[in-house]
């Protein structure tokens, strides 16, 4: 399951990052640059997908570049709302490069995986232990 969406970018208006739904879990596939204008459309997306009774996102980041650092304190507010409303939040597919940046957030619960398929079949074991 690959999805493609635009570029998030300062030189147009924020795009809506596209979201797919399987059963309790929804997959939020974001590309480019992610920073702290663009974070909003994708907390939007997760926001949605909480409110449909979602109880495992997994933020594809398999066609992100980059993700500036005030976009990483939006991701640790959101883990942790993510959290509050007892769900758990994922991220999958980052490339290399981000490990570091990701790695971070890892201590505050954060789990990453190396595919959406790999996120997906851990959100059994997650969701029974949040």
């Amino acid at each position: 399951m690959t999805a493609r969406s635009l570029p998030l970018t300062h030189r147009q208006p924020p795009v809506q990052p596209l979201a797919y739904r399987a059963g309790a879990a929804a997959i939020i596939a974001a590309s480019g640059c992610v920073d702290s204008a663009s974070f909003s459309a994708l907390d939007r997306r997760m926001s949605e997908a909480l409110d449909e009774g979602r109880r495992h996102l997994v933020l594809d980041l398999h066609d992100v570049e980059s993700i500036e650092p005030d976009a990483l304190g939006f991701l640790w507010a959101t883990l942790r709302g993510v959290r509050r409303r007892g769900a758990t939040l994922a991220v999958a597919g980052a490339r290399p490069s981000l490990h570091s940046a990701l790695g971070v957030l890892n201590s505050g619960g954060l789990a990453t995986h190396a595919s959406v398929h790999a996120a997906l079949s851990a959100a059994p074991r997650s969701l029974e232990s949040a």
